[in-house]
């Protein structure tokens, strides 16, 4: 139960479709059903349980914010008043880490998305490939082409060319590290003013920091997120002050909340 093979998520469900990091204040008694319904959703590509002032972390993938209202709309008609309080940024970019605490022997890989002027268009047969992956990441092409009913040879050049174009940017795996005493943390990184040179610096940092998992950039209430497995969540304290002496810009207002669950990575 530690390893679950999955799709890499760093092409969206539909390529040019941005993805909108939400969080969420639930109203208790609706927290089983409302739950439910973004686990089922295939807009919602990670939903979390957080503590602190918000207790849910969602990402959905929308091609703009309208079609986040839409779905959030959606979910309030089903489950009337169920959310106290929400904020959300869109993400600019999304870096995933491979986790070098764990064997920090090997060198460290990273995989990265980001929007992009020129969408890339698929057909139908296309997005059935894909999410038929999504579904099914340990198949082989074969059998892939016989759960769709394509041929294989047609399956095999359509994933290439996916993978050409870096619609299909890798294949990762989730790794429950709460079974291996590690806590999940997200840091959410809020900068005053514009300042271009930043981001490289917080990238550098995570990306040379041990304990890392993902790095964002995002343009909303908050500009950047990180992700943090420690053995002791004091260690997490100790992540955001190196940060801040790190990028030397006082200008930055970390808060440090701590993952609880995951339902949906």
């Amino acid at each position: 139960d530690v390893l679950t093979s999955m799709p890499s998520p760093h092409s969206p469900p539909a390529p040019g479709n941005n993805r909108l990091m939400t969080r969420l204040l639930v109203k208790l008694g609706l927290v089983a059903l409302c739950v439910s319904a973004f686990i089922a959703s295939p807009f919602v590509t990670f939903l979390g349980e957080f503590g602190g002032d918000f207790q849910y972390g969602l990402a959905v993938y929308a091609r703009n914010v309208i079609e986040l209202t839409d779905f959030l709309n959606a979910i309030a008609e089903k489950f009337t008043d169920v959310f106290f309080h929400k904020s959300f940024s869109i993400r600019i970019s999304l870096t995933r880490f491979s986790r070098h605490y764990l064997y920090p022997q090997l060198p460290r890989t990273a995989l990265t998305s980001q929007l992009t002027k020129t969408p890339i268009e698929i057909d139908a047969l296309d997005h059935k490939i894909l999410n038929t992956l999504s579904e099914h990441p340990q198949n082989s092409h074969r059998e892939i082409a016989e759960k769709i009913r394509v041929p294989f040879s047609t399956v095999h050049t359509r994933i290439a060319a996916l993978q050409r174009t870096g619609v299909i940017g890798g294949t990762t795996y989730f790794i429950d590290t709460n079974k291996l005493g590690y806590h999940m943390f997200e840091i959410l990184i809020f900068a005053k003013g514009l300042n271009p040179a930043l981001r490289d610096q917080l990238y550098t940092y995570a990306h040379t920091a041990t304990h890392t998992t993902y790095f964002v950039h995002c343009i909303g209430e908050w500009d950047f997120e990180i992700g943090l497995e420690v053995a002791d969540p004091l260690d997490a304290n100790s992540f955001v002050q190196k940060n801040r002496t790190s990028s030397r810009d006082q200008n930055l207002f970390p808060e440090v909340k701590q993952g609880l669950k995951r339902f949906r990575f």
